[in-house]
């Protein structure tokens, strides 16, 4: 296992973060730590990089244990929501800012700025000051400079939440394509599961401090373990039966136009481009949300047909 976090802790004062939080992750891997604010996912990320102190626990990188190690002793590198820049440098002067705690020489720690430059696609913004760039260009500064030093673990908190939605999914697909390129191990914290979803290898799913559901996307859309999940990931019509809960997706309900065999009405209707949502409501008096491709049109008051399957919560 490349990188183990075995029961750590942190708390401040009373007031408890993490209780014997346990995660493994493989070499290569792209993982993501999902979750509301205050789930306790940038503080993972924090006892990681070396940046808080933990209250008790380990964690052990490629069969190394750092928890006592300064953020620089770590191996791992962090991108920081606020990017963390140098104003008064040069694009190439912050990349390579790192390089000098590592004994390389000024010729050298240029050439391996030039090239992670270029890796990050910024060729030619060498001497631009931190001011002049755009904040995608900004995120690409920081992440370069993270990269230079060669680390072992890539840490990212909220890399694109100052970005607006086509500047974060441009980013995002290149922060995958690095990741590939490079073979790094990433840990992506965001609070975005269409972010998550887009890029993750797994997705560990945070609540209250612990780990809520883990696995690929598809796992924990398709097979929720708890109520909790089904309710932060997607969207979900939740019905009870005998005191258990059963579920089914907007999209796996079907919707025909009206015949002899209606069992519903539709009660709203919300355009958003390629897809409808609606809000019905069956015979037996269940409030059902249905997402239809918009090849399928109907009227609020209109009877119609639905049919779906129940599945139960894990």
């Amino acid at each position: 296992m490349f990188l183990k976090i075995d029961n750590l802790k942190k708390s401040y004062g009373k007031n408890t973060i993490l209780e014997d939080f346990n995660l493994e992750i493989n070499k290569k891997e792209l993982i993501c730590l999902l979750g509301p604010s205050g789930c306790g996912k940038t503080t993972v990320l924090n006892c990681i990089g070396g940046f808080i102190k933990i209250n008790g626990g380990n964690i052990i990188l490629d069969n190394k244990n750092i928890t006592n190690l300064f953020p620089e002793d770590r191996e791992v590198s962090t991108v920081f929501q606020s990017y963390g820049l140098f104003p008064h440098m040069t694009v190439i002067e912050n990349i390579k800012y790192g390089l000098k705690f590592k004994n390389i020489a000024k010729k050298q720690a240029s050439s391996m700025a030039i090239k992670m430059m270029e890796l990050v696609k910024l060729h030619g913004y060498e001497n631009k000051k931190i001011n002049e760039l755009s904040g995608g260009e900004k995120q690409r500064v920081a992440l370069a400079r993270s990269l230079v030093v060669e680390p072992k673990l890539l840490l990212l908190d909220e890399p694109l939440s100052n970005l607006d939605a086509l500047l974060r999914v441009e980013l995002r697909s290149e922060i995958k394509r690095i990741h590939d390129e490079l073979s790094l191990t990433t840990i992506f914290v965001t609070h975005d599961q269409e972010e998550a979803f887009s890029i993750a290898d797994r997705i560990i799913l945070m609540d209250k401090g612990k780990i809520a559901d883990m696995g690929t996307a598809e796992d924990i859309y398709f097979k929720p373990n708890n109520l909790f999940t089904l309710n932060f990931i997607g969207t979900s019509n939740i019905i009870e039966k005998n005191g258990t809960n059963y579920y089914t997706r907007p999209e796996k309900i079907t919707i025909e136009k009206p015949t002899d065999k209606s069992n519903a009405i539709i009660l709203e209707k919300y355009f958003t481009g390629q897809i409808i949502n609606y809000k019905v409501k069956d015979k037996k008096g269940n409030l059902l949300k249905v997402t239809t491709l918009n090849n399928k049109d109907f009227k609020i008051g209109d009877n119609v047909y639905i049919d779906y399957n129940l599945n139960i919560i894990n």
